[in-house]
């Protein structure tokens, strides 16, 4: 590095002896070797369940070659979301000025119950949630947007329409609806690199199909990062089925699957028991079957199947494969419960849809299991969440 009198005698990096001049300051800097960390998968047995990873890596002081700190801290590419919808909507801090004039109407709503009449600070608070929003996601459902509106007058109950609806925040949520809209269409005006809005582009639409509302492209079961661009230097095929699960979703595939499977397996369990009628009839030999050949005679006539491939009576399975429209697509998955949780990150990647017949057990595995967009449960898996949590 030499010393550049022209900027403060502050040190650059020399690329070329010619900027050096007559006198001047040269410093010599020593360069650690760079840390190279390498991964290796781990095959992991069975369905037990292991504690979720932590986004760090700790480096043994023998194995480093640098006498630094031993965790590193991978971070997430910037184009990634990092985080599921909450829970609890937190609303964000607003600008200054904005405050002010919200904590006065707070109080006085607390005084003597006057609402904030302000409509020019409407613009300001709509750009801040929808900013929060598309932090989660770029398209907000009715409840997501309801929990946002419930959660602004929560906090500032002057900003409450008792005129709109009984619980004062039906403008907020049509004014969010239209909002996001509108904050969507500004990020593709600036080009902002984003394909979840690109693939929605009437630019990009056959003619005849360029209407707005018109198969509208947008997360169907709770994908955080939907249609995410691939990390640098990976293709669609290099990409894991794990690794692509938690790209899209935020979470991992295979610890949440199974942690909430063994908790829910013995009580699940007792429930298919206590059945009766036609459904316990048809339960109880499944129940009872402790070994079963595997059966390859009639995967054409199925649009998703687990294939389990067993040995003598008795023994435990060998293999399971995962059959998509009649053809195997995945096989040496060792038993039901990890084909289980392949087959759903197989879902997720391909964006496939659930099978009809099927589709309150991937909603059991989604919601239940998975944590995905358990705030809106069918009928059915409803009642069943109640009574594993009873």
């Amino acid at each position: 590095m030499y010393m550049d009198k022209e900027f403060d005698c502050q040190f650059f990096t020399l690329l070329s002896t010619e900027s050096i001049k007559d006198k001047d300051t040269i410093k010599l800097v020593k360069r650690e070797k760079p840390v190279v960390i390498t991964f290796t998968p781990l095959d992991e047995p069975g369905a037990s369940f292991h504690p979720e990873p932590q986004e760090s890596s700790s480096l043994d002081d023998s194995s480093s070659s640098s006498s630094s700190a031993s965790t590193i801290i991978l971070p997430r590419s910037p184009e990634y979301r990092s985080e599921p919808w909450p829970t609890d909507f937190v609303i964000p801090t607003f600008s200054p000025h904005v405050e002010m004039c919200l904590q006065s109407g707070n109080i006085a709503f607390e005084s003597d119950g006057s609402l904030l009449q302000n409509p020019s600070m409407n613009s300001d608070v709509l750009e801040k949630l929808a900013e929060e929003i598309f932090h989660y996601t770029a398209y907000p459902t009715g409840l997501q947007i309801s929990a946002v509106a419930e959660a602004l007058v929560k906090k500032h109950p002057c900003l409450r329409e008792p005129g709109t609806s009984f619980s004062g925040m039906y403008g907020w949520q049509q004014r969010l609806k239209y909002k996001m809209a509108n904050y969507r269409s500004k990020i593709r005006r600036r080009d902002v690199p984003c394909p979840e809005l690109d693939i929605n582009s009437l630019r990009r639409r056959p003619i005849g199909e360029q209407q707005p509302a018109k198969n509208c492209k947008r997360p169907r079961r709770a994908e955080v990062n939907y249609l995410p661009p691939h990390p640098s230097g990976e293709t669609g095929d290099s990409l894991e089925i794990k690794e692509e699960f938690r790209r899209i979703t935020t979470i991992p595939l295979e610890h949440r699957f199974l942690s909430k499977l063994d908790l829910y397996t013995p009580k699940l369990i007792a429930l298919m028991k206590t059945k009766g009628g036609c459904v316990g009839t048809k339960l109880r030999p499944l129940l009872s079957k402790l070994s079963q050949q595997d059966n390859r005679s009639d995967v054409t006539e199925h649009t998703v199947k687990v294939l389990v491939i067993h040995g003598a009576v008795g023994e435990d399975p060998v293999d399971a494969s995962i059959i998509l429209e009649g053809v195997e697509i995945l096989s040496g998955c060792r038993n039901t419960a990890n084909a289980c949780v392949l087959l759903m990150g197989l879902i997720y990647a391909l964006n496939l849809a659930y099978p009809t017949t099927l589709r309150y057990t991937f909603e059991a595995f989604q919601k239940l299991f998975l944590e995905l967009d358990g705030i809106k449960l069918s009928p059915k898996v409803h009642t069943l969440k109640v009574r594993l949590l009873s």
